[in-house]
């Protein structure tokens, strides 16, 4: 995949979304003051962050607006992260559920084992652009 980011709708934020965005390191302490210039990250540069806060999602719509905020795609060490063990090229298993990525279409399948035939078997087939996503379908289907 050439681009390894795309630019999510407001609608896609909510608590535990994990984005970047194009700004500084943080310039005050947890107490609100000044971070003293020998230990403040002042570069700006794209940055990892995680929505923790419902308020986070307003300051994340003026970012956004600036074309300052991105996710990045899916990957297979984000995957792995979470549990999976890869069990060929594009396939990962975790318990009793085999998943097939596409990458080129951003889409997974997620099987269960136990059930060989395909209209049977497949719990989910459809787009899955990012771990937030990914996150939700796997909460949905009830892996863990």
């Amino acid at each position: 995949m050439e681009n390894k980011y795309f630019v999510p709708d407001i609608e896609d934020f909510c608590i535990g979304v994990v984005y970047e965005y194009f700004g500084q390191g943080l310039q005050f302490d947890e107490c609100g003051r000044f971070i003293p210039d020998e230990i403040r990250d002042d570069e700006f540069m794209w940055r990892g962050s995680v929505v923790k806060y419902p308020s986070d999602i307003l300051h994340i719509s003026i970012k956004l607006s600036k074309g300052n905020i991105r996710i990045p795609y899916l990957t297979k060490e984000q995957i792995k992260a979470e549990g999976w063990w890869m069990n060929g090229d594009n396939v990962f298993v975790k318990k009793d559920h085999v998943l097939i990525i596409y990458p080129t279409q951003n889409k997974i399948e997620i099987r269960h084992l136990g059930h060989p035939s395909y209209t049977i078997s497949s719990f989910y087939l459809g787009e899955c652009k990012d771990i937030n996503t990914f996150r939700k379908i796997c909460k949905l289907l009830n892996i863990k």
